[in-house]
């Protein structure tokens, strides 16, 4: 799969998760913390399996992160 389809069917999600996914970056970029969307919810995004469980990884202050989402 490309990077056009990958980002495509993140931005075809219609549960919120784009939205978060968004913010997410935003507030990482602000702070200037490199920040990742790793395990299952990947996967499962690749395989087209619905999955609400998003995990990601904060190079920085989890904590800081939480608090400005």
């Amino acid at each position: 799969m490309g990077q056009k389809n990958f980002c495509e069917k993140i931005q075809q999600l219609n549960n919120g998760s784009y939205e978060l996914l968004v913010k997410i970056g935003e507030v990482a970029d602000s702070l200037h913390y490199p920040c990742y969307v790793v395990g299952g919810w990947v996967r499962d995004l690749l395989l087209g399996v619905k999955n609400k469980d998003i995990d990601v990884v904060v190079v920085g202050s989890g904590c800081v992160m939480a608090k400005e989402i």
